[in-house]
């Protein structure tokens, strides 16, 4: 029996001793995060679609400059960064559902009445000291963010917001430049 064989064989015997919750989170679940992941995402836009769920708003959310900010603190501290942000959002706004569907983009999604409200999220993170940065440097809301009532709506308007912060100087243009929201 070959190498590669006898590997896909010991997975298959590991996948079929799990359980029913530890199957679905190894399929939905981000590894990382503790988030539902891009696959629980695209499921969820069938069902919508199919009309067997509802949601009512999106937020669609992308931390800014992390690519400088991994240049600067390293990959690790990186997604410790995400982490830390997607902990917030769910710690801030528990009700809601907080997918992780790329490396630094995150999906908020509320199929009832409650309104997204990503400003508590920037306070909360503005007001928590993290051992991620040196010199107690603080990370204030790294994030752009667009809304809507669909995830088309919601892309577009985090390409203006992006614009807008930019302007700003609250997110940075330059690649490899220190990310503006270190305070």
């Amino acid at each position: 029996m070959t190498k590669p064989r006898r590997q896909n064989e010991q997975l298959r015997a590991a996948i079929s001793n799990l359980s029913p919750r530890q199957y679905y989170d190894l399929i939905f679940v981000d590894a990382l995060t503790d988030a539902l992941n891009r696959r629980a995402f695209d499921a969820l836009n069938r069902r919508v679609f199919d009309g067997r769920a509802d949601v009512r708003s999106y937020a669609v959310i992308d931390i800014d400059s992390l690519h400088s900010f991994n240049h600067l603190f390293g990959h690790e501290n990186g997604d410790e960064l995400i982490k830390l942000v997607i902990s917030t959002i769910m710690d801030v706004m528990p009700d809601l559902d907080v997918y992780r569907i790329g490396g630094d983009e995150i999906v908020v999604t509320s199929s009832c009445s409650t309104a997204i409200d990503l400003d508590e999220v920037r306070l909360a993170l503005i007001g928590s000291p993290s051992s991620l940065f040196p010199d107690g440097m603080r990370v204030g809301g790294p994030f752009s963010v667009g809304y809507g009532t669909s995830y088309t709506e919601a892309d577009r308007d985090l390409l203006a917001d992006k614009e807008r912060r930019t302007y700003l100087g609250l997110r940075s243009a330059a690649r490899d430049s220190r990310p503006a929201y270190l305070i």
